[in-house]
């Protein structure tokens, strides 16, 4: 398994734009229907948007050690099929800091043909286990 670089609170800004592809394919897919009891399709299921994948690519590695996924709140536009290639952008959509621990408030968009397919909003404290 790669070794991927932390990414540190600072490294971000807010209102910063991170892109990346992501490609739905049929491991995936079929891997979430079968956690969640649906049979293969061809219609990709909503769960494929939950992987931290496309956020890691685009973001050049991962959260720091510790981070903590708080919240997350998903809203489908459109179909998504197997195969399909999306193009990924994820916001900064917000920085705080409170109590002295920092969040962050990532917006991950999903794309296809310049037409949102999905959205995704996850909070997170950013990490939690150094601080």
């Amino acid at each position: 398994m790669e070794q991927l670089e932390e990414i540190p609170y600072d490294r971000i800004g807010e209102g910063e734009v991170y892109r990346t592809t992501y490609r739905v394919i049929r491991e995936v897919a079929d891997a979430y229907g079968e956690l969640v009891g649906d049979g293969p399709g061809e219609a990709a299921p909503p769960w494929v948007f939950c992987s931290f994948v496309p956020l890691y690519d685009a973001l050049g590695g991962r959260f720091d050690q510790g981070t903590i996924h708080l919240r997350q709140r998903m809203e489908l536009f459109g179909r998504v099929d197997v195969g399909d290639e999306l193009d990924v952008e994820v916001r900064v959509a917000e920085k705080y800091v409170r109590k002295g621990r920092n969040y962050a408030v990532l917006d991950v968009g999903f794309l296809r043909d310049g037409a949102l397919k999905c959205r995704s909003t996850s909070t997170f404290l950013w990490g939690y286990a150094a601080q």
